[in-house]
């Protein structure tokens, strides 16, 4: 059970992930010159962070994995 739940809570973690990079690839291909400005740099490192918490979890659980 405690794994289903980890599991879930990291795909919600990886999609949400998805739609943060997907946004700031739309401006950086939507506006000419577009420079990332300070939100989407604080946006890149907490997702580095959180895939480095799921990557620990993925390791812990890697047995669980079918």
């Amino acid at each position: 059970k405690e794994f289903s739940e980890i599991m879930g809570q990291m795909d919600f973690e990886l999609n949400k992930i998805g739609v943060n990079l997907n946004q700031i690839a739309k401006k950086l291909n939507t506006y000419l010159g577009y420079q990332l400005d300070s939100e989407d740099k604080r946006t890149l490192n907490n997702s580095y962070e959180t895939l480095k918490k799921c990557f620990v979890l993925l390791q812990k659980y890697m047995d669980h994995i079918p």
